[in-house]
C-alpha cells in the first residue's frame, strides 16, 4: 500500500506548456501531474508515493490513521522537485495543500478490500485555522514623534510585513529584536523574554526556540545537517510578529540591552499562548485575518485546488474539508488596564 502526500505547485511565470513527469527522489516516486492555468501562473499537482511497510492502523470506528513517519518523509522530495522545476523554468514557486492533500493507493486486491471496508481517513481533511490580529500603529503626531529615535526598527518591521515568504519575514523580525536590544541572538533571549508584555504569555522556552533552534537553521546552511524552509517556520511567524510590534512601540530605550518599557501602544487583542488562543477586549474593533493550512500546519490550503481523484486512489470521493472552531475570549476593558507592562518603568 502507498501513502500519497499531495501538494499543489504554482509556477510564476507559467512554463510554456504543462509539465508531466515521474522521477525517483530519495527512494520515493514523485509524480508531476499537469494541472491548470491560473491568472498568477500555471498550477501543477505533485504527488509523493510512500510505500508502507505495514498496513496502517485503523481506529475502532474504522478510520485509517495517516502514519506520521512516512508522511514526514514525503515532504522533502516534494519540495526538492518543486525547487528543481522552479530553477528549470526560471519561475518562482508557491506550494500549497489542495483537496485532497493526503490519500492511500492499494497495490493488491486484499489492500483494496481492506480500504473499502474502512470508513475514511482519521481526521478526514481537517484544516488548521489560525486567527491572527493584524496589529496597526495609531497614525498620530505624538506616536510618530515617539518613534523618531527608531526609524531603523520601523524599517525592519515594514520589511517584514512586505515579505511574501515566511522565512524572510521571520529573519527581518529577528533582526528587529537584535537592533532594539543591541545584542546578538545568543544574548537576546533573557532581555527579550523579560521585556515582552505579560498578557501575551511568552515563555523563556518559546523565545529561546525562536532564537536558537529556528533562527540559525533559517539563516544558515553551512555546517548544520538540517536547515529550515518556509513550511518549517510559518507556524511561528504570527507570535514573533506580535512580539516585534511590542518591542518597536514599547521599548523605552532603543538600542539598549535593558528591558525597560513605556506605555505607548496597547493593542485591544492578540494571541496569548503558542497554541493560538485569542483574547480581545469587549466592544473593541480588532482587525483579524485567518490563516488556513493543512491539518499539520505545513502548507497553506489552496481553496481553489480541488482535484479529480483517480480511480485507484482512496477514499473516493475525498472527504469534505472541515476546520475546528476558533476560540476567542472576550474580556472587559478593566482586565487590560491592569496589565503590568502598561506601566512606565
Amino acid at each position: 500500500m502507498l501513502l500519497l502526500r499531495i501538494l499543489g505547485l504554482l509556477l510564476q511565470p507559467a512554463p510554456p506548456e504543462p509539465i508531466g513527469l515521474k522521477v525517483n527522489v530519495g527512494g520515493l516516486t514523485v509524480r508531476v501531474m499537469p494541472g491548470s492555468e491560473r491568472e498568477q501562473g500555471r498550477w501543477h499537482l505533485l504527488v509523493a508515493e510512500v510505500p508502507l511497510k505495514y498496513r496502517p492502523k485503523r481506529t475502532a470506528d474504522g478510520q485509517v490513521v495517516v502514519p506520521d513517519r512516512e508522511r514526514i518523509a514525503a515532504r522533502r522530495p516534494l519540495e526538492n522537485i518543486a525547487n528543481l522545476l522552479s530553477l528549470g523554468y526560471g519561475s518562482g514557486r508557491t506550494l500549497s495543500s489542495p483537496n485532497p492533500y493526503v490519500a492511500f493507493k492499494p497495490e493488491t486486491g486484499e489492500e483494496a478490500d481492506w480500504l473499502s471496508e474502512s470508513t475514511g481517513v482519521h481526521g478526514g481533511l481537517e484544516v488548521s485555522l489560525t486567527q491572527v490580529v493584524k496589529h496597526q500603529m495609531p497614525l498620530k503626531a505624538e506616536v510618530v514623534e515617539e518613534l523618531s529615535d527608531r526609524f531603523d526598527g520601523v524599517a525592519l518591521l515594514s520589511e517584514a510585513l512586505s515579505a511574501e515568504r515566511s522565512t524572510s519575514r521571520f529573519l527581518d523580525l529577528i533582526r528587529l529584536f537584535e537592533r532594539a536590544f543591541k545584542v546578538g541572538p545568543s544574548k537576546l533571549a533573557d532581555p527579550l523574554t523579560t521585556f515582552l508584555a505579560p498578557r501575551f504569555g511568552y515563555s523563556s522556552e518559546e523565545v529561546d526556540h525562536w532564537l536558537t533552534t529556528l533562527r540559525g537553521s533559517v539563516a544558515h546552511a553551512d555546517q548544520r545537517n538540517v536547515f529550515l524552509l518556509q513550511a518549517d517556520v510559518r507556524p511561528y511567524v504570527p507570535r514573533v510578529e506580535q512580539a516585534a510590534w511590542d518591542v518597536l512601540m514599547n521599548k523605552k530605550r532603543w538600542r539598549s540591552p535593558d528591558s525597560a518599557r513605556r506605555p505607548l501602544w496597547s493593542p485591544d487583542g492578540g494571541s496569548v499562548d503558542p497554541a493560538g488562543q485569542m483574547v480581545v477586549e469587549v466592544d473593541a474593533s480588532v482587525p483579524m485575518q485567518s490563516q488556513i493550512s493543512d491539518r499539520w500546519d505545513e502548507f497553506p490550503l489552496d481553496l481553489g485546488g480541488r482535484i479529480s481523484v483517480p480511480d485507484d486512489w482512496w477514499p473516493r470521493p475525498p472527504a469534505t474539508m472541515k476546520s475546528p472552531a476558533i476560540q476567542v475570549e472576550v474580556v472587559e476593558a478593566e482586565r487590560w488596564s491592569q496589565w503590568p507592562g502598561d506601566q512606565e518603568d
